[in-house]
């Protein structure tokens, strides 16, 4: 992975790129994914759950979705889901509320309301 890790903003504070918050929610969905015992709890993983999750629209989640599609369509493949899996009845749930994602992933608005449950 060749992505700049984070960047330093004013006073010091530090900030994840938006491939960075895309990639930790990535890897949060297939842990989430591979320890399920069936399809009804797992998500299908596509450029809109990804920024529905991160909230992140700076940088390309397009370009990055591409260069990271062959091992989504592997771990789709793998657990038979297809892209209208999520829209099944079972899925009332936010993604949010139904994966532990790390913090540094969500928007301040997400992370809020989650401290909140």
């Amino acid at each position: 992975m060749d992505m700049e890790m984070d960047r330093t903003g004013p006073h010091g504070a530090h900030f994840f790129t938006a491939e960075i918050k895309y990639e930790l929610a990535l890897r949060a969905i297939f842990k989430h994914n591979d320890a399920q015992p069936d399809n009804r709890t797992r998500w299908y993983i596509d450029n809109f759950l990804l920024w529905d999750v991160t909230d992140c629209h700076e940088g390309n989640v397009r370009d990055w979705f591409q260069r990271v599609r062959p091992e989504i369509d592997a771990h789709h493949e793998k657990h038979g889901l297809v892209p209208t899996h999520n829209d099944l009845p079972n899925k009332t749930k936010s993604i949010v509320r139904c994966i532990d994602f790390p913090e540094v992933v969500l928007p301040e608005w997400r992370r809020r309301r989650r401290r909140r449950r």
